[in-house]
Order: structure tokens, then C-alpha cells, then sequence
């Protein structure tokens, strides 16, 4: 663990935690993990009409929920906005950052727990702490982690994993083709997007098919799908 760094990280996430916990009481709203305060607040002042809900009836703001809210536009975005920011950095402030800081040993490394098979999907998972979690779309909680001296980082992956399984269970006849006649088209990315979207597909295309192949596979359906394609 780079220690100084990562108390640094942690001043700083604490910062920005009680910024966006000063906007958001100022708005009525006293406690942000309360989702009935925040269903209250949203009705109250934004007119909000929950569309979803959990097994007990009550209005459900789940990440889906709450990305749909903020990129809808109009009054409620900047509350929500700042709902989302608290959220996050609150998990990332005590998930990562202030778990490396008790977890390290007195050299300052630490040692997590890899158990084999345990995931709901049949991967690996690791805690303590989770290192198999780490935010992939910023490097800040990543930064808190180097490799010993004279050692360096190599990153491992499975090669398609979810699309071969894909394949061969849904017997998909294209992806069947394209991963036993060979790489023709790029990555299986670029196949999907060119599937989609014809080859002249854009950069921007490429991620929505990249993010639409791996949801699909572990059974995302048209709402999680529209969100995380914007």
C-alpha cells in the first residue's frame, strides 16, 4: 500500500463526502442513505413517480434508478448528482481505501483472500480486501496499490470468457463461426458492434456492443441495457 498517497486519497474523499453532505441537507434531506427520505424529498420537490420497487412494495433507487434521474435533465439533476457522488465515494472511501489502511501489515502490505468458485457467476472472489473490485473507470483507488521494489504488476485475464460460454450454450451460429474459423474481425467487440452496427461503426458503438455482449450474458434485460448505453 502506498501509504502516503492513500491517506492523502482518504483526506481528500472525506472532503469531498462531507461537501456533497452540506449541498444535500441544505436541500431538507438530513440523511442521503435513507431511501425513504430521498423518495420523499424527490416526490415532494421534483414530482418524482417511482417506476420501480422491491419485493416490499416500497420505491426502489437502485444505480438504474438513479442514473435514468440524472441524465433525464431538469430540476432534480443537480440534488441527484450530488446523491450519486456521496454514494460513491463514501463506498470507495470505506471499501478501499480505508480497508488498505487497517488491513496492512506492519511491512505494509496486504494479503487478501482468494476464494475459488464462490461468485454467483462460478468465478473466483476476493476480500479482505476486495481487490477483485477495484473501480476499473478511475485509477484513484488503484493508485493506492504498488507492486514491491524491484517487482513489477502483470495483469491476467480470461480470453472472452463470457462470449465463448455464451456461444456455446445459446449455440449462436456467428459467434460459433467466429470463434472456431478464427479472429477474422478484430476482437469479438468489434464482431458484435459490426453486428449491430454495421463496420462503420464508432468508437463510442464498440463500448455500448462491449457492455450489451458481457450484460446480455449474465442476463441483463432492455432497461439495465438502455441505461448503461445511455
Amino acid at each position: 500500500v502506498d501509504e502516503r498517497y492513500t491517506r492523502e486519497l482518504q483526506s481528500t474523499l472525506q472532503h469531498r463526502i462531507d461537501q456533497d453532505l452540506f449541498y444535500l441537507r441544505s436541500k431538507g434531506l438530513d440523511n442521503p442513505n435513507s431511501v425513504d427520505q430521498v423518495v420523499d424529498l424527490l416526490e415532494t420537490d421534483y414530482n418524482f413517480v417511482p417506476w420501480e420497487f422491491t419485493p416490499t412494495g416500497k420505491a426502489s433507487l437502485n444505480k438504474n434508478v438513479l442514473a435514468v434521474l440524472a441524465l433525464a435533465g431538469g430540476l432534480q439533476t443537480e440534488t441527484v448528482e450530488a446523491l450519486v457522488r456521496y454514494k460513491r465515494n463514501v463506498k470507495w472511501k470505506g471499501t478501499y481505501v480505508d480497508r488498505f489502511l487497517t488491513s496492512a501489515d506492519i511491512h505494509g502490505f496486504v494479503h487478501p483472500s482468494i476464494n475459488t468458485m464462490a461468485a454467483r457467476t462460478g468465478r473466483s472472489s476476493i476480500q479482505g480486501p476486495p481487490l477483485q473490485t477495484l473501480p476499473s473507470n478511475d485509477p484513484m483507488i488503484r493508485r493506492c496499490l504498488l507492486p514491491p521494489k524491484k517487482h513489477s504488476w502483470y495483469s491476467l485475464d480470461y480470453s472472452n470468457q463470457e462470449p465463448r460460454l455464451l456461444a456455446h450454450y445459446g449455440r449462436s451460429p456467428e459467434l460459433l463461426r467466429y470463434f472456431t474459423e478464427g479472429d477474422s474481425q478484430g476482437s469479438i467487440h468489434d464482431f458484435v458492434a459490426g453486428e449491430m452496427f454495421g463496420q462503420g461503426y464508432t468508437k463510442e458503438q464498440r463500448s455500448i456492443a462491449k457492455v450489451f455482449g458481457l450484460a446480455r450474458s449474465y442476463g441483463a434485460q432492455e432497461e439495465t441495457l438502455a441505461v448503461s448505453s445511455g
